[in-house]
């Protein structure tokens, strides 16, 4: 980490979490069996996705709890997985590495304005991968 003060630590943000990028099972196993599967936006309600789509053959796990944010069309939209669940390519699932709290939801909340710049960086919706992620830059508190 770089430079401390009273209010914090300024550090990566892979240096304090976690995260699972998507990726999409094969599409014959989308039924209404399985485990819920989340995309992306389509997915996302105000603050818990809807089971939409299910699958039988996950790829990748977001945990209850985790915060989930939409990596592509447009970038940046949050929710929270309710449950253990499979995320496809347009999700990145994020743990905070100390405890499973609220504090991730929280904390990429407060990262809105940084992560959405992505938005800007495609012809329509830019893209974020797990690189841009682990290097943002942000302040964390002292504990």
């Amino acid at each position: 980490m770089a430079e401390a003060s009273e209010e914090g630590e300024v550090g990566k943000l892979g240096d304090e979490f976690d995260f699972t990028m998507g990726a999409s099972p094969p599409g014959k196993s989308y039924n209404g069996e399985g485990i819920p599967m989340y995309q992306g936006n389509a997915d996302f309600g105000f603050r818990l996705p809807a089971n939409r789509v299910f699958t039988t053959e996950p790829k990748r796990y977001a945990e209850k709890y985790d915060t989930l944010i939409s990596v592509r069309a447009p970038v940046g939209e949050q929710n929270m997985a309710n449950e253990k669940c499979c995320i496809g390519r347009g999700v990145l699932a994020f743990r905070y590495k100390h405890d499973n709290s609220f504090y991730t939801y929280c904390k990429m909340k407060s990262l809105m304005d940084d992560i959405k710049q992505f938005n800007e960086t495609g012809t329509v919706f830019g893209p974020i991968s797990k690189s841009d992620f682990e290097n943002l830059i942000f302040l964390f508190p002292v504990i």
